[in-house]
């Protein structure tokens, strides 16, 4: 199993970045449920991860790789991995709310993907990519719903401030008409680690913290579906 690294954002924008949804969002629209529409999913949960935040500088980051954590993820991945959680969470609220929908067995790769050319001058957003081709797969709107989550070390320079479980939930909904962007969000918490992350073999610390920080953004991800 690969480990995914991944840098946040530097500085003192990270606490905005992880309780807000940001101005780049897109509320759902009132009539999503009640349209005729037939909506596909595909799910992306990245492997979990070492996710960097603070102010770091490029060399700073490469003295900084994280590879003693992957071990320990690695075990704790066993317990926490929140697929399953994610599928039925979005599954049970669309039975729920009568929505049509299939679960697309496709691979999400944007390096096989062509860019989409958004008309000049227009004020819609659209997906970067051009995924109007699965239309083939009789569906009228996509949900892409994208997940990470595992460990969040907080720097400053080369100096470790603070390690936390974390989790989020970025959400986006494509008309296939027209490849513009429905709905956008981006559902997160995080998780302080309770006592010494380094407690072998089972890691329990770290597995709480982590495992804390995906049922608080699932509960918030719910509560953002039922609004």
């Amino acid at each position: 199993m690969k480990l995914k690294y991944d840098f946040l954002i530097a500085g003192s924008i990270l606490i905005f970045f992880l309780n807000s949804c940001g101005s780049s969002m897109i509320p759902m629209k009132n009539n999503f449920y009640s349209n005729s529409k037939k909506l596909g999913i595909i799910y992306i949960t990245d492997n979990i991860g070492i996710y960097k935040a603070g102010a770091q500088g490029l060399l700073d980051m490469a003295i900084t790789p994280g590879d003693r954590f992957k071990e320990p993820l690695m075990i704790v991945d066993k317990t926490v991995n929140p697929t399953k959680q994610i599928e039925s969470l979005f599954k049970e609220n669309l039975i729920s709310k009568n929505k049509d929908f299939i679960v697309l067995d496709y691979i999400y790769d944007p390096s096989n993907l062509g860019k989409f050319e958004q008309p000049e001058g227009s004020k819609i957003k659209y997906h970067k990519y051009d995924l109007r081709d699965l239309k083939n797969k009789g569906i009228d709107e996509l949900l892409i719903i994208n997940t990470k989550y595992g460990l969040l070390v907080s720097y400053y320079g080369m100096i470790e401030t603070g390690k936390s479980g974390y989790c989020r939930i970025d959400t986006e909904i494509i008309d296939l008409n027209d490849n513009s962007i429905i709905q956008k969000s981006l559902i997160d918490a995080s998780e302080k680690i309770n006592g010494q992350w380094k407690t072998p073999p089972k890691y329990e610390n770290l597995e709480n913290a982590i495992g804390a920080a995906i049922s608080a953004t699932i509960v918030k991800e719910k509560s953002n579906l039922n609004n």
